[in-house]
């Protein structure tokens, strides 16, 4: 199993994933699954240019201090760590690599990296990606764009990827602290493009999760841009939104929110949390989280909707609506971001189930007598157990 890193904006030293890949291999060790192979790809030696703007506009701000003393450059030139960090590097690394050369030589460079990887480990078969900021964009346009010419090293990188024998197989793909949904704007990249990709290189379901840290002003939802892929044989992608490092309205000064937000945009490469999302989530494309057994071709939805059919008592419920004044007792969101599961209670301590799909509508719902409640509670306890990643504020009871 092969992880390769690609990271985003302002990174110029290659030990930024260092943390994470050690919290991976924590978190492997604990679950005692092999530690896969991980490689911290890097392309920031490539944009130079934001160093010398800034040096610049520093050199500026010295001159206009001697001209004259009472000159402030922290008050005349506010928040500079944010115009650094997000605007400049983030605006001018992302229109560096998306309009001109240098974007092709950060292909290259990608594109070099992989080759090594693979060569190295050619008994692996499994590809997980894994990207943060910018890096995002660039994975998003090198798998899908069809912006390049021939001989563009994107077109290298898509002929690893494959059913065929001695290529491998793209598992999985993390994304975090994503532009992706703005910078679309301007690639142009459509559903037609993406299953294009799929139906090409994929010979096995995509897994795509997409992690947004709450205080982080670059991350945002990417689902949308999948909403008109239906077939969940093909492709299954989740918007994970994980806790805020801090509270932006703790303060109404900007400069709480600026300090908040640039912590939160580098926090996915330090989080145990977001360890755990992959190793779950490589591990899960492996099929052993139910005794070994593969359902490569029924959705976790199906499976649940399946065995809770099968439990004693249960009444269909034709409305599909969710309980009146109900209280959550368990909770799951499943395995293969096919949708989600809950147990509640109503009003009238009626207990019920219901399943959603990945677009949170209900498709299906039952309920049951007091006399069997404890044989409900009992069977969707396993059923989130075996085919559910457990919401850390459910409530057992």
């Amino acid at each position: 199993m092969l992880i390769y890193f690609i990271h985003g904006v302002a990174t110029r030293d290659a030990s930024y994933a260092n943390k994470l890949i050690k919290l991976i291999e924590e978190e492997c060790k604990r679950k005692n699954q092999a530690i896969p192979y991980c490689y911290a790809g890097f392309w920031g030696n490539v944009l130079k240019g934001t160093e010398k703007l800034w040096r610049d506009i520093e050199q500026e701000l010295q001159t206009q201090k001697q001209k004259n003393s009472n000159f402030n450059p922290e008050q005349s030139f506010r928040y500079q760590n944010f115009r650094k960090e997000y605007l400049s590097y983030f605006i001018g690394d992302a229109f560096t690599y998306l309009g001109s050369d240098r974007g092709t030589q950060i292909r290259r460079i990608i594109a070099d990296q992989l080759i090594d990887l693979i060569q190295a480990y050619p008994r692996e078969t499994e590809l997980h990606i894994v990207a943060h900021s910018l890096g995002t964009v660039i994975l998003w346009d090198l798998l899908f764009s069809e912006r390049f010419d021939p001989k563009d090293p994107a077109h290298e990188i898509r002929d690893l990827i494959g059913k065929e024998r001695g290529k491998v197989s793209l598992s999985s793909v993390t994304t975090m602290g994503s532009p992706i949904p703005f910078l679309n704007l301007t690639l142009g990249i459509d559903t037609n493009q993406i299953e294009k990709f799929i139906t090409q290189h994929q010979g096995q379901r995509l897994l795509w999760n997409n992690l947004i840290n709450s205080s982080d002003i670059i991350a945002y939802p990417i689902r949308p841009l999948f909403d008109s892929i239906t077939d969940v044989s093909k492709i299954l992608m989740s918007d994970y939104y994980l806790e805020a490092t801090g509270n932006i309205f703790d303060s109404v000064e900007i400069a709480a929110v600026v300090l908040n937000s640039l912590n939160a945009h580098t926090y996915y490469l330090t989080s145990d949390k977001v360890a755990k999302n992959i190793v779950e989530t490589i591990y899960f494309n492996q099929h052993d989280y139910n005794h070994g057994n593969s359902y490569s071709d029924n959705t976790c939805v199906e499976l649940a909707i399946e065995r809770i059919a099968k439990i004693s008592g249960v009444t269909k419920d034709l409305a599909k609506m969710k309980p009146l004044k109900e209280k959550i007792l368990l909770e799951g969101k499943f395995k293969d971001a096919s949708g989600y599961i809950y147990l509640s209670s109503d009003l009238y301590r009626v207990h019920h189930v219901y399943i959603q799909d990945n677009h949170q509508n209900i498709v299906y719902a039952v309920y049951v007598g007091w006399i069997h409640v404890e044989g409900l509670k009992n069977s969707v306890t396993e059923i989130i157990r075996q085919l559910c990643y457990v919401n850390d504020e459910a409530k057992n009871s």
